[in-house]
């Protein structure tokens, strides 16, 4: 983001009165953010690990092309498919419910 963007910011706070947000498009919008943060965190570690997406397809049994697709977020995605990524990548995937 550019400074001239980051002068421009809103807080989160003033956009959901703006919008007048119910509770369930709130609920919405944070089940997106999350998922949004997970892929950034399993992009992190592919980019750390080095590896390719040929490669990450391989150790986690998911095709090359679906692999890209996940990664770049072309398609929805499984938990096991989610799962699979994170073993490939020396991570585990861990959901819970509150």
């Amino acid at each position: 983001m550019n400074k001239k963007a980051l002068k421009k910011a809103i807080p989160w706070s003033e956009v959901r009165k703006k919008l007048n947000l119910t509770p369930d498009s709130e609920a919405r919008i944070a089940e997106h953010i999350r998922m949004y943060d997970l892929m950034n965190e399993i992009r992190d570690a592919k980019k750390e690990k080095e590896y390719t997406n040929e490669q990450i397809s391989q150790l986690s049994g998911i095709p090359r092309p679906e692999v890209s697709k996940i990664l770049n977020g072309k398609t929805n995605v499984s938990i096991l498919r989610l799962s699979a990524l994170a073993r490939a990548l020396g991570k585990e995937l861990i959901i819970s419910l509150k």
